[in-house]
Formats: structure tokens, sequence, C-alpha cells
């Protein structure tokens, strides 16, 4: 039972890494878009934002 628990809490970490990571890669990749593009990449941020609201429901 103790190693049952101690595998899914360990699991439930790993997965709220990976999580953060990709939230962060996502960010930095949005910033980059924006950057890249300014206003001319508008909707571009819109379909990577679209995405985003994608991949967090």
């Amino acid at each position: 039972p103790f190693l049952c628990r101690f595998n899914r809490t360990r699991h439930l970490n790993d997965l709220k890494k990976e999580n953060f990571s990709l939230k962060l890669r996502i960010y930095f990749l949005e910033e980059k878009i924006q950057q890249k593009f300014d206003q001319s990449g508008d909707g571009v941020h819109r379909a990577v934002s679209g995405t985003r609201v994608l991949l967090h429901n």
C-alpha cells in the first residue's frame, strides 16, 4: 500500500513538473512569436493562444 501510494505521489509530482515546463515553453514561444511578427503576427498569436486554451482543457 505505501509503495503504491509513493509511486502515485512521485508520478503526480513528475506530471506537475512536466506541466510547468510545458507552460513555460509555451510562454516563451508566444513571446518569441510576438517579437518576430509584432503587429503582423497578431493572427498567429491568436492561433497559438487558441492552442494554449485547448491544452489547458
